[in-house]
């Protein structure tokens, strides 16, 4: 929907409200990340609203393209088993309801011509109120191998133009915790990324291709199947 007015002083702090009371009230309905925690994640994207039935809505600064698979990848899901701790029937129990899920996306990265592949895990084992679990993989002849995880991330994840050591500048989303939205870059040392720096939310989304985006519910995931 599109919407020209800018969004009223008030109007913002009625939707941050709304927010908040949305989060805590599907917080225990719902898996993350919630209702509420997706509407959190939106609002330094609000650029417009309409009121209409009792209904809201609201306009977002954004590319208008979502960025992300569902479709399942059992190497890619071996990959990830073997690289999260604790996520074993015994702990997270035998009701697929309650395991994980994820969705993923591909993009040459390092620029060898190879797509790296960005992982976004969801469900409660993998979630707090900062955000989800987000992973980063090279296709190496040995199957998938880890370059980083981010524990406290939301999307969009956007790939900079700048580089370092032959890799691309990572910015991804935090929020929610009642911390301010933040993008946080990380470059590339030589061997994973790490945090280089962060600006407010609210200056709008960092310069370059946003390689996983969208808002991808819990049902819309593709199930992960914990460990035996």
């Amino acid at each position: 929907m599109k919407q020209s007015a800018q969004v009223p002083a008030g109007a913002l702090i009625g939707v941050c409200l709304a927010a908040a009371a949305l989060t805590a009230l599907t917080g225990a309905l719902y898996p993350p990340p919630t209702p509420g925690e997706t509407l959190s994640a939106q609002l330094p994207s609000v650029r417009g609203y309409m009121l209409r039935g009792g209904l809201l809505s609201l306009s977002l600064l954004a590319d208008g393209r979502v960025r992300y698979r569902n479709e399942p990848d059992p190497a890619l899901e071996a990959a990830i088993l073997s690289n999260v701790s604790g996520y074993t029937r015994s702990i997270v129990g035998d009701t697929p309801e309650r395991w994980g899920r994820y969705v993923h996306a591909a993009s040459d990265l390092d620029g060898d011509g190879r797509h790296e592949t960005l992982v976004y895990l969801m469900g409660s084992p993998f979630c707090g109120t900062g955000g989800c679990t987000l992973q980063v993989y090279r296709l190496t002849p040995r199957g998938y191998e880890l370059v980083n995880d981010f524990p406290i991330s939301r999307l969009p994840v956007v790939a900079a133009d700048t580089r370092n050591n032959g890799w691309r500048d990572l910015w991804r989303l935090e929020s929610g915790g009642g911390a301010p939205a933040t993008y946080v870059r990380h470059v590339y040392n030589g061997e994973r990324y790490e945090e280089r720096e962060r600006i407010p939310a609210e200056l709008g989304m960092p310069k370059g291709l946003a390689v996983l985006s969208g808002n991808p519910t819990h049902a819309e995931g593709i199930v992960l199947k914990p460990a035996d």
